[in-house]
């Protein structure tokens, strides 16, 4: 291995990441000519008279754990390529090493192709739900005619938190970035107490089941709802959708859910995305009556449940593919020994 601040990357040549996310390898295949590389890559030379690059990254593959293991540090771990220079493979012959990597390569292949058929279905599937909510809802706009979103529902927005008077622990603040996928994520939730303030910050409580909507950001335009049991404070530009009797809760998250992008293009023109309440407010829903969205609403749910299952097993099946290329690579490979590449 060698530190690749001055080393020219050239084909047959065997990259192996050892800062960050350590572990990851490639050969490097044909090349206009050569490059170099962050020094967060190592870049291992095979001797090719006893050792084929191939085999090489099919090993490293296989002793991740080994490698993981030496990494060191605290804000970001890494190795030493003198730690890395002290690892030991087993070396068979060149042509044994040339029969191993076709097998690998022919099984690798076909498990890959079905993995890449398993996430595409990952992304179709959702699609599927997008498209039926359309088509159904352009049908009820043009039978029954729109009204704007503010005369069945009220909008309120959150409250301006300093971030330097963000805690570790209290009521969790609901930003932005806290609205993926439908739901509610408490991934890099940050924490607010009554006491910093003097606003009565009851009134930006979120509750359980409160439709949410993200006004500016990356997320622009995505809705989802607190669907646990966790009372959060709301932050500025995240707006809170409160429908009035004549309209169904979920009827409206399942129309917001097709109007993301539409979102998006509005509140697109300044450094970032920002939607304002009154873009918001004046978003047209079809005119139909409460008993017909709450319909529509059962219908979808049952649909969701469908696809949600759907993705579940897909996800399951790109697992076990996964899990299955690990239990190839470990039958293939001899376990290590003493005599290093």
């Amino acid at each position: 291995a060698q530190e690749n601040k001055r080393t020219e990357v050239q084909q047959g040549d065997v990259l192996l990441t050892i800062v960050g996310t350590i572990g990851r390898c490639a050969v490097v295949g044909n090349l206009t000519q050569p490059f170099t590389l962050q020094r967060s890559v190592a870049v291992l030379k095979p001797k090719r008279e006893i050792v084929n690059s191939r085999f090489l990254m099919y090993t490293l593959r296989g002793m991740l754990i080994e490698i993981t293991s030496r990494a060191r540090g605290v804000a970001q771990k890494g190795i030493y390529l003198k730690s890395l220079k002290k690892l030991t493979i087993s070396l068979p012959p060149l042509p044994e090493q040339q029969r191993i990597v076709a097998k690998l390569d022919a099984a690798f292949a076909e498990i890959d192709k079905a993995i890449q058929i398993e996430e595409g279905k990952n992304v179709q599937i959702p699609r599927l739900l997008s498209n039926t909510i359309s088509t159904k809802i352009q049908k009820m706009m043009m039978a029954n005619g729109i009204k704007p979103l503010a005369e069945f529902c009220e909008l309120k927005n959150g409250f301006a938190f300093k971030s330097n008077k963000f805690r570790d622990t209290g009521t969790p603040v609901l930003r932005i970035s806290n609205i993926q996928d439908g739901s509610i994520t408490t991934d890099k939730m940050v924490y607010a107490s009554q006491e910093d303030y003097k606003e009565n910050l009851d009134k930006y409580i979120v509750k359980k089941d409160a439709l949410l909507i993200a006004m500016s950001g990356a997320t622009t335009g995505k809705v989802g709802i607190n669907r646990s049991e966790q009372d959060f404070y709301l932050n500025q530009r995240v707006g809170m959708l409160i429908p009035k009797k004549s309209l169904d809760r979920d009827f409206l998250y399942f129309f917001l859910t097709t109007k993301v992008n539409e979102l998006l293009n509005i509140s697109a023109g300044a450094a970032q995305p920002n939607l304002s309440a009154k873009q918001i407010r004046e978003i047209e829903l079809p005119n139909i009556t409460l008993h017909e969205q709450k319909l529509f609403s059962e219908s979808l749910n049952g649909l969701k449940v469908e696809i949600d299952l759907l993705q579940c097993t897909s996800a399951q099946k790109i697992a076990q593919l996964t899990t299955l290329k690990s239990a190839i690579l470990a039958q293939e490979l001899q376990p290590p020994q003493s005599e290093a590449a």
